[in-house]
């Protein structure tokens, strides 16, 4: 395991996205998600994460064309669940997302191990040994918590890894949030 920092050299950010230009609204979104990870820095990762997903749980399913696309996919997927259970999991998702998106202030006090260890891996063994036998693997993930645990993890236990994701809507923060995962090596 490493406790190392990363080697900026080893993982290049991507180029500055160009192909969208920064709007005015685009501004306005970061200054208050900047004040946000601002906040949720002095909060700490216990509170700023209950905070914001109580938050969310209770906004959330109020962004209605959001919450109804939702709704509508779990409807598709599991037509014989009741209309309570559809609602209360599009909750636990905005809750999810909530708890996720203040644990961004903090995802470099996320470790698998020394004085404060956040992220448990269980069988740690077991995993150590695939990736030492196996020299390509592919993990898929799904958002069941913070989905950016698995890529610190790999890092920790220093297995090489790639991530693929979409880009977010505004620059702006998409920069800011590629940095954060460069710093921690996702």
């Amino acid at each position: 395991m490493n406790d190392a920092a990363p080697d900026p050299s080893q993982y290049p950010l991507p180029e500055r996205r160009s192909n969208r230009p920064v709007t005015f609204a685009h501004r306005i979104e970061f200054v208050v998600f900047s004040a946000l990870m601002g906040f949720f820095r002095l909060l700490g990762i216990d509170r700023a994460s209950a905070l914001c997903g109580r938050t969310m749980r209770f906004v959330g399913p109020k962004i209605r064309p959001l919450s109804r696309r939702g709704e509508d996919n779990l409807r598709m997927i599991f037509p014989d669940w009741p209309e309570e259970k559809i609602r209360a999991t599009i909750a636990d998702v905005w809750e999810n997302l909530g708890r996720t998106a203040a644990e961004y202030a903090h995802l470099d006090r996320l470790h698998i191990d020394g004085d404060n260890p956040r992220i448990l891996c269980a069988n740690a063994e077991k995993v150590a040994k695939v990736f030492e036998t196996h020299s390509r693997m592919v993990f898929v993930t799904g958002h069941f918590a913070n989905w950016e645990v698995t890529g610190i993890t790999a890092k920790q236990m220093d297995v090489p890894f790639g991530v693929i994701y979409r880009a977010l809507d505004n620059p702006l923060i998409d920069e800011i949030i590629i940095k954060k995962r460069a710093a921690v090596a996702t």
